[in-house]
């Protein structure tokens, strides 16, 4: 997708966070593109979601997901999200109000929604506005009420 925002006359940065073992291909893929000076391998983090907001957008790449809770953490960034409509993506976020959803076989209509939506101030506004209120209405005290429903058995747990 880089590569073809490229051959669009856009140049876009990409984070990507974690370690796996498909790292050494990547890094290998990205320096045959041309791209080193535009990804940065973060490598494991565990304060990742700390990154969103140093970024204007959340592109997610995985071809079978449930229920990222990373793109959970961008709605509450209020950063537009980009992924592919699989497992339960769709119904975390709405194509075309806080984000879209894109085709992981086309890069090149991938380049074109995300040129689409940063190179228009009004447009990434309102899906940023929306990714944050689809995150007050859906996910909001989510890790709370984990905690709530968890605390009990880890209190009898470290009881035992």
């Amino acid at each position: 997708m880089l590569v073809a925002a490229r051959d669009l006359g856009q140049r876009y940065s990409l984070t990507l966070i974690g370690d796996g073992p498909d790292r050494g291909a990547l890094e290998r893929l990205v320096d045959t593109l041309g791209l080193r000076d535009q990804v940065n391998f973060a490598g494991f983090r565990p304060d990742g979601s700390q990154l969103i907001a140093n970024h204007r957008a959340l592109v997610h790449a995985a071809k079978l997901e449930n229920c990222p809770l990373i793109i959970a953490e961008a709605l509450a960034a209020g950063r537009p999200i980009f992924a592919a409509p699989v497992g339960g993506i769709p119904e975390m976020f709405y194509d075309g109000v806080e984000g879209r959803h894109w085709n992981l076989e086309d890069p090149c209509g991938a380049a074109k929604l995300l040129a689409g939506l940063l190179n228009d101030p009004v447009s990434y506004s309102t899906a940023a506005d929306a990714a944050r209120a689809r995150y007050e209405a859906a996910f909001a005290g989510l890790r709370e009420r984990w905690v709530g429903y968890l605390a009990p058995s880890l209190a009898l747990k470290a009881a035992t």
